[in-house]
């Protein structure tokens, strides 16, 4: 398992992880998103790489069929934190194309009135 900020991935090879972990405070996935996907295989890489293990070659060697065997492990904390700052993100955006939404009606108007 390898924990970070709150997020690990599990190789749950005889599917009991379910049973063997606190549910009241994390949450299960399956690491079915292509982001999810892509850094699962990033971190078995830089883990090869920097402990030479046999394991994360064999896993690698067989990544596509071994990703549905593994678990997404959120701390719902760290999950809800996520979400709120993602909230926050979205907000500032939609904010952001309403400003720039009145900039250009005020232009337009200010086109229009020197117009005439």
């Amino acid at each position: 398992m390898h924990e970070w900020c709150g997020l690990a991935y599990v190789l749950d090879t005889d599917a009991t992880f379910q049973l063997r972990c606190n549910l009241e405070l994390v949450d299960l996935e399956k690491v079915e998103e292509e982001e999810d996907i892509m850094t699962l295989r990033i971190m078995i890489q830089q883990h090869q790489r920097h402990t030479n293990s046999q394991l994360a070659r064999e896993v690698l060697a067989d990544f596509d069929n071994l990703l549905p065997k593994f678990v997404k492990v959120f701390h719902r904390d760290y999950k809800r934190v996520l979400a709120s700052m993602k909230e926050k993100a979205i907000a500032k955006v939609i904010e952001a194309v309403h400003a720039r939404q009145a900039d250009e009606q005020e232009e337009i108007a200010l086109k229009e009135k020197d117009a005439f």
